[in-house]
């Protein structure tokens, strides 16, 4: 069973803090958050690429009790794009043959937005003059999707060769076109050209 490094992780859901420390503006929700990042190793030469191993579990990272509403769309999209790629589903490691993995985690953002005033006139320190303020709170859900190769192992690690995260796209009311359409953008040739 592929096992996510820490790091990747780690990576995965500061990216989604750091994407929400941006919305500093209110109305926020998580469909401004939607954002398909890839990454690779540049070292790695993966044309050798010609079966995987797909793990039929989505990991629940962080928080067992997440959704599971969206696994069979997530594997099943993950499963159609890697077929696409060419490659062929198989049970046996071997050589050309990768690990695929899936996660999912959630992170709940709180925001407070004040808009207070001073008004200064003549020789005074000014008036205050109260605005208001408010609370809200928005929920991203990332998703991630790894690649390792069985045979690069780095000690007691398995270096993770490819990985795709889709963030803020399981915090909406019906996300299932955007989880498909992600997970299409993450494995395309303009966004992963040297997967295909």
């Amino acid at each position: 069973m592929l096992k996510i490094k820490f790091l990747v992780i780690a990576v995965a859901i500061s990216f989604a803090g750091i994407l929400s420390s941006c919305y500093y503006d209110y109305g926020i929700d998580p469909n401004d958050s939607n954002i398909v990042v890839t990454l690779y190793d540049n070292t790695y030469n993966f044309f050798f690429f010609s079966k995987y191993i797909l793990s039929d579990t989505v990991k629940k990272i962080g928080n067992a009790s997440i959704t599971s509403a969206y696994d069979n769309l997530i594997l099943s999209t993950v499963t159609t794009n890697l077929n696409n790629l060419g490659w062929t589903s198989t049970t046996t490691e071997g050589p050309g043959v990768v690990r695929v993995g899936t996660g999912i985690t959630t992170s709940t953002y709180t925001v407070d937005y004040n808009d207070y005033y001073w008004y200064g006139g003549g020789y005074y320190w000014g008036y205050p003059y109260y605005g208001y303020d408010y609370t809200y709170s928005y929920t991203t859900g990332t998703i991630i999707i790894a690649i390792a190769d069985p045979n690069n192992v780095s000690g007691d690690q398995q270096p993770v060769e490819w990985s795709g995260f889709l963030n803020g796209v399981t915090g909406q009311t019906n996300p299932n076109s955007l989880i498909t359409s992600g997970i299409n953008q993450a494995f395309s040739q303009s966004q992963s050209p040297y997967l295909h």
